[in-house]
């Protein structure tokens, strides 16, 4: 349960300071880090749900789109 926490605990880190770096540039570089932060953020979710409810072909389907977009 710790290493989960943790985890979530630097992923959400890294996205806070993905956008607090982005509303102070506004670089179109630091726009694509923001994005890439976010789809990350989305996969880590996606992939929590699919470890709890088990694998499907939907889940899987976006796991790996949004794998590749990042």
């Amino acid at each position: 349960m710790i290493p989960v926490a943790l985890y979530i605990a630097i992923i959400e880190q890294m996205a806070r300071g993905a956008g607090e770096f982005w509303m102070s540039s506004g670089s179109q570089t630091v726009t694509y880090v923001s994005v890439d932060v976010s789809l990350l953020m989305i996969l880590n979710t996606v992939l929590a749900f699919e470890r709890s409810r088990g694998p499907s072909k939907a889940l899987a389907l976006l796991i790996m789109t949004t794998y590749f977009c990042a």
